[in-house]
């Protein structure tokens, strides 16, 4: 695949890595504080997480539960945030609540997309 993808908001970086990946409805979270936890429950990650993985997949359930590691990282641009999709599962990293719904903005697109089994991304 080429790394040209139609996502809105349009990412300043987008890149294919090779490999796949099944996303399950299964999730488990870990955080690396306190702020990304207020941060994942005022954007609704797990929700948001679980019906766009589910949604019109009947064994996305039967699969292993999806690491997903949320990351405050203050650093970013409170509107930014970085996406990486590898075998060690989803780690979205960001500096604001606005940055992590961009995150989820573009995962859900991408699971739309692609379903479970999406390629792995940065």
């Amino acid at each position: 695949m080429n790394n040209r993808i139609d996502l809105y908001p349009q990412p300043k970086l987008f890149q294919w890595l090779g490999g796949t990946s099944m996303l399950s409805s299964n999730i488990a979270v870990v955080t690396n504080g306190i702020k990304a936890e207020q941060m994942a429950a005022e954007v609704n990650v797990r929700q948001r997480y679980i019906s766009a993985a589910s949604c019109g997949a009947e064994n996305a359930s039967a699969a292993p539960a999806t690491v997903v590691k949320l990351e405050h990282h203050p650093d970013l641009h409170p509107q930014g945030y970085r996406l990486e999709w590898n075998e060690e599962g989803l780690r979205l990293s960001f500096a604001s609540a606005v940055g992590l719904h961009y995150a989820m903005v573009t995962l859900e697109q991408l699971i739309r997309r692609y379903g479970q089994q999406v390629e792995h991304v940065q």
